[in-house]
C-alpha cells in the first residue's frame, strides 16, 4: 500500500502547485486552442500553416500535415464544443483502455490514474497525449485478435506524433506481426494522401522547413524527459542510444505478451531517441505504472518489481524529476521482463527434460 500512499501525496502536491500557477496567470490558453486555431487556418489558408507569423502562444506549430486531417473537423466547430468533445472523448477512450490493464481494484486504479499529474494536465490543456495513449494502448490490447484494427490505430497515431511511434516498427518486426504492419502502413499512407489532396503538396515542404525554427524555440529547452540534449552532442552516443532503445523494445516484445510491459518498452524506447518529449507525455505510460502498483497490493513481490513500482510512481507523480526516473523505470521494466522470460525458458526446459526422462523410462516397461 505504500505505493498508493506515495502516489496520492505526490499527485495532490503537484495538483496544488499547478493550479496555483494557473490561477496566477493572466489568461488561460490551453494547447487545444492552438490546435483549433491552426486547424481553422489550414482549412482557409494552408500555405500559412507553417509560416513563422503563425506561431502559436504555446510554441512553434510542428505537427505533420497528416495531423491536420484528424484536427480539421474540430476546427469547423465552435471552440467550446470542440474543446469538450476532444477532451471528454479522448479521456473516455484513454480510461476505457487503461482499465483493461487493471486485473483488480479497478476503482482505485481509475482514481490513481486521474490523480496522476500528467493525466489531468493533458486533460485540462487538451493535449494530443490522451488520444495517442488510447490509440497505442488500445492497439496493443486488441492486437492478438484484431490485427487490422490494431494496425489502423497505430497508423493513425503515427500520423499525429511520428516521434512517439518511432520504435513501433521494431516491436512489430520482433513479433512478426506482418498484418499489423501492413494495416498500419496503409492507414498512414491513406491519411497522408488525404492531407496532400486537401492542403496541397507544398505543405510537406513547409513542414520540413519548420524544424530549424523548432530547435531554436525556447519551448524546446523547457523541462522534458528526452535525453536529446545529452545524446545529440555526439553521433556515436546517439547511435548507441538508438541501439539500446531497439534492444529494449525487441527484447521486451519477444519475451512477454503482457500489454503493460510492452507499452512501457515501446513508448519509453522512443523517448530515448526523440528530440523533444515534454513531461506530460508520461501520461502514456501512466496506465502501466498504476497497473504495477495495483499488482503489488497485498502481494509479496521480488525486490526488482517493488523498485520498478517505486521509481515508476515517482516518475509519473513527481514530474520535475522524471528525466532521471523515466530511463531508470524503463531499465527496471526491461530487467523484470528479461528475468521472467529467463525463468519461463528455464521452466520449459526442465519440463521438457522431465518429459523425456519419463518417456525414456516408459520405453523399458
Amino acid at each position: 500500500m505504500i505505493h498508493v500512499f506515495i502516489s496520492i501525496v505526490l499527485g495532490l502536491t503537484t495538483a496544488a502547485v499547478v493550479i496555483a500557477h494557473q490561477l496566477a496567470a493572466p489568461t488561460f490558453y490551453p494547447d487545444f486552442a492552438a490546435f483549433w486555431d491552426i486547424a481553422g487556418l489550414a482549412l482557409k489558408h494552408p500555405e500559412l500553416t507553417y509560416d513563422p507569423a503563425s506561431r502559436t502562444p504555446v510554441g512553434t506549430w510542428a505537427y505533420p500535415p497528416s495531423a491536420l486531417v484528424v484536427l480539421s473537423p474540430f476546427g469547423m466547430l465552435p471552440f467550446p464544443v470542440a474543446y469538450l468533445v476532444w477532451v471528454l472523448g479522448s479521456l473516455t477512450l484513454y480510461l476505457y483502455f487503461a482499465t483493461c490493464l487493471f486485473d483488480r481494484f479497478k476503482a482505485l486504479g481509475l482514481a490513481l490514474l486521474i490523480l496522476a499529474p500528467p493525466v489531468w494536465t493533458v486533460t485540462l490543456f487538451g493535449q494530443t497525449t490522451l488520444p495517442m495513449g488510447a490509440l497505442v494502448l488500445g492497439a496493443l490490447l486488441v492486437m492478438p485478435d484484431k490485427k487490422l484494427l490494431a494496425g489502423a490505430m497505430l497508423g493513425i497515431a503515427a500520423t499525429i506524433k511520428p516521434q512517439t511511434m518511432i520504435m513501433m516498427p521494431v516491436a512489430l518486426l520482433a513479433i512478426r506481426e506482418w498484418r499489423v504492419i501492413a494495416s498500419a502502413t496503409a492507414a498512414a499512407i491513406t491519411i497522408s494522401l488525404i492531407a496532400t489532396i486537401v492542403f496541397g503538396f507544398n505543405i510537406w515542404f513547409d513542414w520540413l522547413g519548420v524544424f530549424p525554427r523548432l530547435f531554436a524555440d525556447p519551448v524546446m529547452h523547457q523541462v522534458q524527459i528526452s535525453l536529446w540534449p545529452l545524446t545529440s552532442r555526439s553521433p556515436a552516443i546517439l547511435l548507441l542510444m538508438a541501439f539500446v532503445a531497439c534492444f529494449i523494445v525487441w527484447t521486451t516484445f519477444r519475451a512477454t505478451d503482457r500489454t503493460e510491459h510492452r507499452l512501457v518498452a515501446v513508448v519509453g524506447g522512443a523517448w530515448l531517441v526523440s528530440p523533444y518529449i515534454p513531461v506530460y507525455e508520461l501520461a502514456m505510460i501512466a496506465p502501466a505504472v498504476v497497473a504495477f502498483v495495483l499488482q503489488g497490493i497485498g502481494v509479496s513481490q521480488p525486490l526488482l518489481k517493488r523498485w520498478r513500482s517505486y521509481i515508476g510512481v515517482v516518475a509519473v507523480f513527481a514530474s520535475p524529476i522524471a528525466i532521471v526516473c523515466a530511463p531508470v523505470f524503463l531499465l527496471l521494466n526491461t530487467l523484470v521482463v528479461a528475468r521472467q522470460g529467463g525463468e519461463g525458458q528455464t521452466t520449459a526446459s526442465v519440463n521438457k527434460l522431465f518429459s523425456r526422462v519419463i518417456s525414456f523410462r516408459s520405453s523399458f516397461h
